[in-house]
């Protein structure tokens, strides 16, 4: 008995001792307030300076050393390039059961590195487990162009300029943020501005595989982060950049930007410019069935298009206080198309009918932006950091086209001629509000959450005229007029733990409402969706050494763009147009993945099924008549495999190349005009890069890529490929880089697609085509302050936000 009450005496001792131990918690950042990473804290006894405990900062900088018993201690921060800083002494009681060292500021041991310049390349592509990040101030092929450019030379993302679409691995619909932020819904709108973005404005591109609650469920393949250049320099920086460009036509682009940064206050500004001189050729070959007599077109449509785009950007952040800021950024961008096509349409008959149609289009495309931004930020002792959004968005596009039609019939002879007139307005005004919470609780777990909230509202007015013997004949094919309302709300939480040392475990959910409402112009309803989706996430990774695995889960959503249910209308022929689909429902898609890394090697398998999956430029054929259309449709279901390899080697010190290799294979299911289709197809698609340090200030580079035949809907999209070279010079004493840049050497990059179905009266083959072999000549300078640079928080999934420009 007394054995028993005295081990109960030392039981309740040890309880009683550990419940008075002590954490120590705090945050780490440098002196322009960004988190440092993996520094070293050291607890320290003030009487003799040994070491007592330590711990390693995470990802946002955030500290915890637990278990500290009573007594007087120093803290010491220790990290690489940074003076080391003593916090203390402190004294830490019985009573105290946290204590809080607050937000610790380091500095830079500018004395020693003003007498050294230190040189690090990274690749320009860069696999983790849940995303690929492309680092476009490394690229050469990027340099010169923009956005959209830079995408179609990263591995496993591909671009359909025809639909405006970005698929990554084979699957379509990506979420684009800039800066994490979504800076648009409309895919012209989004077309636009990547156009816009100059690819000498951009840091580096995330293509995110697996994105966390965090992020909108929008997307079926995931998520692209466009990351811009900042200022990470004391003082002024700047940088010009000219580029002229030859390939059927010229090319020429300009950009400039300058930046401020001091202690408390950074601004930005930034404006570029380009003009292209573009040859695209449209080709539509079909064949059908029409009241028992078979009719074949054969239409040739060429191109010749003008594009002036120009693009701004003004913001400034001034820290309010230690831990909080404010910030306010606007930027705006004008893009102009004029096109002169030339139509050549040949229609033949079984009988002997013939007919020519010789049409001229003269189009005019223009999209204005305005975007204003205010954002407020506070970070909290206890680990917490809330951020504060509000967006406004507005899009103005007019797009007119002028058709004139000259027919020429064979059989009986005659002629005939119109007139017809196609114009389209667009305005597009978009309010976000957004707030995020997260907190590291200590330095294995955190927990983030927020709400966001989106209003907009769409008017698109559609006009379509026809001028027959000097009348004009107003078209009733479509609704002149459509408006639409879409208003969601989100809501999302998420956790990360690391459990032990090689477990780490990521899991969300996240409740998104679909609010849609699109009505024609007598305020007749045409399409609504009011529902709430669940879409959770979860990923889990193991590592036990030098290599790892990962698993993860992840449900997103594609809902149709404005583009899509508010529909324009194109023609190639009286007889064959693009138009849209009010009726377009939102897609589902469940992704399951399968990660192995070994160093710098990767294998990933991941399979995905797609409920109501939206295929663009699907075509069909008017019963009874010979008037074709594509438009976007919803397929019943389509379910994708994709095993992918990632192999960069380096061959000699000064060759490295990066290589990606992918099979797919794809089910596509749907029921078309009372028809069942079941399509498969096994796909092979392949990325190489090759960087060559040719030395004296030279480097060299080699992209090419081949993707595979595979389904979009019921449409067969034919094999695709491409090489470019690119040559970089590095002039001496900083006056700047010259670089050349050869596009598309053996015209690869040619679009097929092939709609072949006889037992539902389809055959029709679409080829789309744009100049081969550009080559561009660029210059950049950068000017200011270099040499004291600050160190930026290494980026991971779970700080996405903090990516954000801080303007």
């Amino acid at each position: 008995m007394k054995r028993t009450a005295f081990l109960l005496c030392l039981l309740m001792a040890y309880f009683y001792m550990s419940a008075q131990q002590t954490s120590i918690v705090g945050r780490l950042v440098n002196t322009v307030g960004q988190p440092l990473t993996a520094a070293n804290m050291l607890l320290l006894n003030s009487a003799d300076s040994s070491l007592v405990k330590g711990s390693i900062t995470s990802d946002s900088g955030h500290f915890v050393i637990e278990k500290i018993s009573p007594g007087n201690y120093l803290l010491l921060c220790s990290m690489v390039g940074y003076k080391k800083r003593y916090c203390g002494p402190m004294l830490i009681k019985s009573s105290d059961t946290s204590v809080s060292q607050g937000v610790v500021v380091m500095e830079g041991e500018t004395t020693r590195l003003a007498d050294y310049t230190v040189l690090a390349r990274r690749l320009p592509f860069e696999q983790y487990h849940d995303r690929v990040v492309v680092n476009v101030e490394n690229m050469i092929s990027g340099v010169g162009g923009n956005a959209l450019e830079v995408l179609e030379h990263s591995p496993g993302v591909s671009l359909n300029r025809q639909t405006g679409k970005i698929s990554v691995q084979g699957r379509q619909g990506v979420l684009i943020l800039i800066n994490g932020k979504v800076s648009s819904v409309s895919d012209d709108a989004l077309m636009q501005l990547l156009e816009s973005m100059a690819s000498s404005t951009i840091q580096k591109i995330e293509v995110i595989t697996n994105p966390s609650a965090k992020y909108d469920a929008q997307g079926a393949a995931g998520v692209i982060n466009i990351i811009t250049r900042k200022n990470e320099n004391f003082g002024t920086q700047g940088s010009i950049s000219l580029t002229g460009g030859y390939g059927y036509n010229p090319k020429s682009a300009a950009s400039f930007s300058i930046s401020y940064r001091s202690g408390n206050f950074t601004a930005l500004a930034d404006y570029s410019v380009s003009y292209n001189w573009l040859w695209q050729d449209f080709r539509l070959n079909r064949s059908a069935n029409v009241n028992n007599r078979l009719i074949r077109n054969e239409i040739y449509n060429d191109r010749h298009i003008k594009t002036m785009v120009q693009a701004s950007k003004i913001g400034f952040e001034y820290k309010t206080g230690k831990y909080s800021s404010i910030s306010a950024l606007a930027s705006a961008f004008d893009n102009t198309w004029n096109m002169d096509a030339d139509n050549s349409s040949k229609l033949s008959m079984d009988g002997g009918s013939k007919s020519d149609i010789a049409t001229k289009d003269k189009e005019k495309n223009n999209w204005k932006h305005v975007m204003a931004s205010v954002g407020w930020q506070k970070q909290f002792v206890n680990g917490g950091t809330v951020n504060v959004d509000l967006d406004y968005l507005a899009y103005k596009n007019y797009n007119e086209h002028n058709n004139v039609n000259d027919y020429s019939y064979r059989n009986p002879d005659s002629i005939a001629y119109e007139l017809v007139n196609i114009r389209k307005s667009t305005l597009l005004k978009i309010y976000v509000a957004k707030m995020d919470y997260s907190r590291t609780f200590n330095q294995k777990m955190t927990a983030e959450g927020g709400i966001k909230f989106t209003f907009s509202h769409l008017d698109n007015d559609l006009s379509i005229k026809t001028m027959r013997n000097a009348q004009w004949f107003p078209s009733n094919m479509l609704p002149a007029f459509y408006r639409l309302t879409d208003n969601p709300v989100a809501f999302y939480g998420n956790v990360r733990r690391q459990i032990g040392v090689k477990v780490n475990v990521q899991a969300g959910l996240r409740l998104e409402q679909t609010n849609m409402f699109l009505t024609d112009d007598k305020d007749q309803e045409l399409f609504s969706s009011k529902v709430w989706g669940l879409f959770p996430n979860f990923s889990i990774s193991y590592k036990p050494g030098t290599s790892s695995y990962n698993f993860s889960y992840n449900r997103r959503i594609t809902r149709p763009s404005y583009n899509e249910i508010a529909p324009y209308v194109a023609f190639l022929d009286p007889y064959t147009y693009f138009t849209g689909n009010p009726y377009l429902k939102p897609a589902i898609t469940d992704i399951v993945r399968l990660d192995y890394f070994y160093r710098q090697y990767s294998l990933s398998l991941q399979y995905s099924y797609d409920k109501n999956f939206i295929a663009p430029y699907q075509g069909k054929l008017i019963n009874g008549t010979n008037t074709f259309y594509t438009y976007p449709a919803n397929i019943d279901e389509q379910s994708t495999a994709i095993l992918s390899v990632n192999l960069p080697v380096a061959i000699f010190s000064w060759w490295q190349s990066i290589n990606n290799l992918s099979v797919t294979y794809q089910h596509v299911g749907v029921n078309f005009q009372d028809t069942a289709l079941r399509l498969n197809k096994t796909r092979l698609s392949l990325f190489i890069m090759e960087t060559l340090n040719l030395g004296k200030g030279y480097a060299g580079e080699v992209t090419g890529f081949y993707f595979g035949p595979s389904y979009g809907g019921w449409v067969l999209n034919k094999s695709m490929s491409g090489i470019s070279v690119g040559l970089r010079k590095k002039l001496k004493n900083d006056k700047g880089t010259l670089s050349l840049n050869i596009t598309d050497l053996f015209w690869g990059s040619r679009l097929e697609e092939i709609n072949y179905h006889p037992q539902l009266n389809l055959d029709a083959t679409f080829w789309y085509r744009e100049e081969p072999r550009v080559v561009k000549l660029s210059y950049t300078y950068s000017f200011g302050n270099k040499k004291m640079k600050s160190v930026n928080a290494k980026l991971t999934g779970s700080e996405a936000e903090q990516n954000r420009i801080r303007l």
